[in-house]
């Protein structure tokens, strides 16, 4: 991950914020930088932190279980439309579902992300019903 956030694309994108945005963006970490391996859990102040991977169709990031309780993704569930990037072909839709599925079965009680506030269930249950439905119409509509 610290290549891949100094890389062309990631790299790129942030300069293209900061260009846009100026001072309002946060600096990125300039210490050392250390990965932690998918499939491991770290345990801080007492609190494990289970690291999995993310949606396939996501930056290279992975899904964190805090604790057992919580459970981030790069996108917060929400009960609104989703994320374009969520929706830009079936394979992405379906590595959607499958994330929001696989967070569900964690058994976590809150669902949080980078983008996003705090959601329950219930908002899970929202996004995979709706990417279902959006698959569904995609389906029935091959032509712009």
């Amino acid at each position: 991950m610290p290549e891949f956030t100094k890389g062309e694309i990631y790299g790129g994108m942030m300069k293209g914020f900061a260009q846009a945005f100026g001072d309002a963006l946060t600096d990125m970490p300039t210490g050392k930088a250390s990965e932690v391996a998918f499939g491991t859990t770290q345990t801080w102040a007492g609190i494990p932190f289970e690291f999995r991977h993310g949606a396939t169709s996501d930056f290279p990031g992975a899904s964190i279980l805090i604790g057992g309780k919580a459970y981030y993704t790069h996108w917060t569930p929400a009960k609104a439309h989703v994320s374009h990037l969520q929706v830009s072909s079936p394979a992405a839709i379906d590595a959607e579902i499958a994330e929001a599925e696989k967070s569900l079965a964690s058994g976590a009680e809150l669902f949080i992300g980078g983008h996003g506030g705090a959601a329950k269930r219930d908002a899970v249950e929202f996004k995979i019903d709706y990417l279902k439905k959006m698959k569904e119409v995609l389906g029935n509509n091959q032509t712009a």
